[in-house]
């Protein structure tokens, strides 16, 4: 499995991203393949900014098209409670609280790879794609 992050899902959907076409390449075939992981605070972010900065559409097009590839891992409190103390521990740095959700359940389901154009991944031990 490869985790997918909110910034790759952005450049994913907005052509004049910067890394869209290095980020398309690779999170096609993640999708081609049913490969790819999220957990549901991802959606909602993700969702929340297309929808602000690229649109109804895009939005939809995330909801409808983007996110039934993925699986979708659903935050249970245990989940939270344990990236809420991470997030706490860390907060001199710029990782988000659901940065540290993402970590969280990367460690927990053993996934090394990230598909992220955010660097905090790399900071927090994971591998990073494209």
């Amino acid at each position: 499995m490869t985790f997918v992050d909110t910034s790759a899902l952005l450049a994913f959907l907005d052509r004049d991203a910067e890394h869209h076409t290095a980020v398309v390449e690779t999170l096609s075939a993640v999708l081609a393949n049913r490969r790819g992981i999220i957990h549901n605070y991802v959606l909602i972010e993700a969702e929340a900014l297309a929808h602000r900065r690229l649109g109804g559409p895009v939005a939809r097009r995330l909801l409808d098209d983007v996110a039934p590839l993925l699986e979708i891992v659903w935050v249970d409190a245990d989940l939270h409670a344990a990236a809420v103390v991470a997030h706490l521990q860390a907060l001199r740095r710029r990782s988000s609280l659901v940065d540290h959700v993402s970590f969280e359940l990367m460690r927990r389901r053993d996934i090394r790879v990230a598909v992220t154009l955010d660097g905090d991944f790399a900071g927090a031990g994971f591998e990073l794609v494209p």
